[in-house]
């Protein structure tokens, strides 16, 4: 009574914590659809490659890392969860990217409301690429050659659309590699050693 149980010290190596977490997560992930089932061992495979594989961390370390991840039970109810509920939120997603560049005032609001941005990401691309592209290489060249002169408007016509279509690039790359991630309801538990 009143004591804890000991932790399991079957598993002293690092990566022996990792490859038995894993072995759990694609048990219990075996009774999902194959597409979904592989995303999600995809996605932890990658996590734990991305987060782990560079490191010299104990396995203590590594043991306070996958608690704060999450058990591989917690992960799998969460995967097979996220399936229904994911279409619209993607939908969402890939309007926002789309409208943002070409129709900035109808994407702006999309891209605000979808989740898979930062606060800070949202302000770059709503203050980086005002307008949209169309804005980028039309009218911001032509209002600051009338205000500060052609030298200018020339430079802003040459930064101006490069940062458009960066934003444009980085919110579909930030998309790309976050979707997956989310799904788990893993994306803001990650941490670096």
């Amino acid at each position: 009574m009143g004591q804890e149980a000991e932790p399991d010290r079957r598993f002293e190596r690092a990566e022996d914590l990792v490859s038995d977490y894993l072995d759990r997560f694609e048990s219990l992930a075996r009774g999902m659809p194959p597409g979904p089932r592989d995303k999600a061992v995809r996605t932890v495979r990658r996590l734990l490659r991305d987060d782990l594989l560079h490191t010299e961390a104990s396995a203590g370390e590594v043991r306070r890392y996958l608690e704060d991840l999450g058990t591989p039970e917690d992960l799998s109810e969460k995967a097979v969860a996220a399936q229904g509920r994911r279409g619209s939120s993607v939908g969402l997603a890939v309007a926002a990217m789309v409208l943002t560049p070409l129709v900035w005032p109808a994407g702006i609001p999309l891209l605000w409301y979808a989740r898979y941005w930062t606060r800070t990401e949202k302000l770059l691309a709503t203050f980086l690429a005002p307008g949209g592209v169309l804005a980028a290489f039309y009218l911001w060249p032509a209002l600051i050659r009338v205000a500060m002169g052609p030298v200018w408007g020339d430079v802003v016509g040459a930064v101006f659309p490069l940062l458009s279509v960066g934003v444009a690039f980085y919110l579909v790359i930030t998309f790309v590699l976050r979707v997956d991630d989310e799904a788990l309801g893993i994306g803001a538990r990650r941490k670096q050693f």
